[in-house]
């Protein structure tokens, strides 16, 4: 679900592994693809993912990897397996 969010709602692959690596290094509720598929009872409940202090090439790795395989979408939770 996250990597088709972030791939539905950025112009190219390059942009939303951007934003994704951005959101990764410093998660605000109110930044990059948050609102409004992340419903707010859910922030509540969970709260955000802790801040990655990492280089921003190892973020946007992930991010692209992300993007890529699958991994973030909603098929039972694991992605998409090869």
């Amino acid at each position: 679900m996250i990597a088709m969010r972030y791939r539905g709602t950025s112009a190219s692959t390059d942009d939303a592994a951007a934003r994704m690596a951005r959101y990764i290094r410093n998660p605000v509720a109110d930044s990059c693809c948050s609102p409004p598929w992340l419903p707010a009872m859910a922030i509540q409940r969970f709260g955000l993912m802790p801040p990655l202090a990492l280089p921003h090439s190892v973020l946007l790795a992930a991010a692209r990897h992300i993007l890529e395989t699958g991994h973030g979408n909603a098929a039972g939770g694991h992605g998409r397996h090869r």
